[in-house]
């Protein structure tokens, strides 16, 4: 019986949390669930009910999407920045914070300077960023959108990745150190295969606020053949109406990389952990 009345207890006591998450789970899966419905509905039917499922399934909502807005060039730009833009964020914020863990001295400063670049908006550096770009002849291209999101995945990339690169074992080092191995080869063989998770992680926050934004493609990328996904779908904002069927079908669709990328990343990190379970 005291058995029985301590793990009702327990089951009470995680009641609120339980709760707590059934409701945080709410806020977030109904906004989605009505995306999903909008996506499948007329003009007419969108307005006249808007809470309630589709009478008649319009499907060609994805297939007019597709095809006016030209997502399938907007798909490739948004692979391509996103891609280059982790790649180059993550492998710059790797060096820095192996740097900054080696450090014997200003460590916690220069850290510091890394870090408070999160709170800096971008509409706070984007004029003196597209002056700058404009005087290197990139603006129109690819690549002021990919410096700008390599540089703003840093902070995040130092942060998440300084402290893990401080508790590695000096004797794994001092080991490779032993067999010949120089600086490079203990980072590319020994740091970088053990920071597999957080650098996944770090990848997989970038990549998804870089896949949704909005701000930067619109100031730098300003040729129709550059734009990502965000601009095309705003090409279903017309000035006196409003095609919302289409922009939901288009927002699904832009979702639906991001989900895969999500899942996917989450795999290898619960496979990282398994593994360093098991070796551990």
């Amino acid at each position: 019986m005291p058995a029985e009345f301590k793990r009702g207890r327990r089951i009470a006591r995680s009641v609120p949390g339980q709760l707590m998450l059934i409701a945080a789970c709410l806020v977030v899966l109904i906004p989605c669930y009505f995306l999903v419905l909008g996506a499948f509905k007329t003009v007419p039917e969108f307005f006249s009910a808007p809470f309630s499922p589709p009478e008649s399934w319009a499907f060609r909502n994805f297939h007019d999407a597709w095809e006016q807005a030209d997502l399938l060039i907007a798909f490739r730009n948004s692979v391509l920045i996103t891609a280059a833009s982790v790649f180059l964020g993550t492998a710059c914020a790797c060096l820095a914070a192996h740097a900054i863990a080696r450090m014997t001295r200003g460590a916690s400063l220069v850290q510091m300077l890394f870090v408070a670049g999160m709170v800096l908006p971008t509409q706070l550096v984007v004029i003196a960023a597209f002056v700058e770009m404009r005087w290197l002849g990139l603006v129109g291209t690819v690549w002021p959108v990919i410096i700008l999101y390599a540089v703003y995945g840093l902070p995040l990339g130092v942060l998440l990745l300084v402290g893990f690169f401080r508790r590695l074992p000096p004797q794994l080092r001092e080991a490779a150190a032993i067999d010949g191995a120089g600086e490079w080869r203990q980072f590319l063989f020994i740091v970088l295969p053990l920071a597999r998770i957080p650098i996944f992680t770090v990848a997989m926050l970038n990549s998804v606020w870089i896949w949704n934004d909005f701000f930067v493609p619109l100031i730098f990328a300003n040729n129709e053949s550059l734009q990502t996904v965000p601009l095309a779908i705003l090409n279903f904002y017309g000035e006196n109406t409003t095609n919302y069927g289409l922009v939901f079908a288009g927002v699904v669709m832009s979702a639906l990389p991001v989900l895969g990328v999500y899942i996917l990343m989450t795999r290898q990190f619960i496979n990282g952990v398994v593994a360093g379970a098991i070796k551990g």
